[in-house]
């Protein structure tokens, strides 16, 4: 008897570990709302459109999609009255090249791909419209927007953003990425955040543990896909990607072109997307961010960084690293 029982206990031990619930959800009865503008709403004349987008080497590309006009002011957002007192406590005078052409696009229901420059303004670009889109959904359980990143570094400065605008809404999220302690991610997924900003590996983690699941994303972004390639992280994203409903709206953002990041973004884009390039296509960096690199030996870096801070005024921006 006791033979058998053990028997039993091997095969369902073995069933257990064979199964896999993280598939691709079938995209269910419960439709995506996407749309949150009239697309073919005309709020400038042609000729300011077309001056606006020469002046900040705007390019977009569509396939026969008729493209929504740049929001250049923050009246033109028809964002949700929460969202606005959010925005004009920041004091941001007007949106940034990026984001007034982003908003429109993502808000009238297209999936994006943006080829634009670090420093742009972009993580503002698809969580403003990303925040009106999930609230708009039927919360069932599960992170409804998905923000896939390369490194801890960007996934910690973009909660930061995450944090300030969710309050609009009294929206929960979390942070997951590697090289730190798996317990408090944990207990964050656990309270079944609207939002999570990810790196892959540490993601792919709490997935197979069975820890969240994105059966209910239906707001994907990938922010610095091409270093998320470069890091070796393909296969990975590829693997969560098939753990998303298709129908999901995709926002795709890279700094480069190349045919590794095209072949990614065509795969993931699974609507027509609208493409969107901010300066020259092989941009890498903002030209107004200046770079300067310091050689020393070691013992010498406290002192260098301590002078280096002593020269800046109160209003420069700076970022050492060291």
């Amino acid at each position: 008897m006791d033979h058998q029982n053990n028997n039993t206990k091997q095969r369902d031990f073995a069933v257990l570990l064979n199964r896999n619930p993280q598939t691709r959800p079938q995209v269910n009865s419960t439709p995506i709302k996407k749309v949150f503008i009239d697309p073919t709403q005309r709020i400038y004349e042609d000729i300011v459109v077309g001056e606006y987008l020469e002046e900040h080497q705007i390019v977009v590309e569509s396939n026969e999609i008729e493209v929504p006009q740049p929001f250049i002011e923050w009246k033109d957002c028809q964002f949700p009255n929460q969202l606005n007192k959010r925005i004009s406590l920041k004091a941001f005078q007007r949106p940034t090249p990026i984001q007034a052409s982003v908003f429109p696009i993502i808000m009238s229901g297209h999936d994006l791909i943006g080829i634009a420059q670090t420093g742009s303004g972009k993580t503002i670009a698809y969580l403003l419209p990303g925040l009106v889109h999930i609230e708009c959904q039927r919360k069932k359980g599960g992170p409804m927007m998905l923000i896939l990143v390369p490194t801890r570094e960007l996934a910690m400065q973009i909660q930061e953003h995450i944090s300030y605008f969710s309050e609009a809404y009294n929206m929960n999220s979390a942070c997951i990425y590697g090289g730190a302690d798996k317990r408090p991610q944990e207990m964050a997924l656990a309270r079944d955040p609207d939002i999570v900003v990810a790196t892959p590996g540490r993601l792919i983690d709490f997935l197979d543990a069975q820890v969240t699941n994105l059966h209910n994303v239906t707001y994907l972004v990938l922010d610095e896909a091409d270093r998320m390639l470069d890091m070796g992280f393909e296969q990975q994203v590829r693997k969560i990607d098939s753990y998303i409903r298709e129908d999901r709206q995709t926002v795709f953002f890279s700094a480069t072109w190349p045919r590794t990041v095209q072949n990614l973004a065509c795969d993931l884009c699974h609507n027509e997307p609208i493409n969107l390039y901010i300066g020259s296509q092989e941009v890498t960096i903002n030209k107004n961010i200046t770079q300067e690199t310091i050689c020393l030996y070691q013992n010498e870096k406290q002192e260098e960084l301590l002078y280096i801070l002593e020269e800046l005024s109160n209003k420069d921006k700076v970022l050492i690293f060291c």
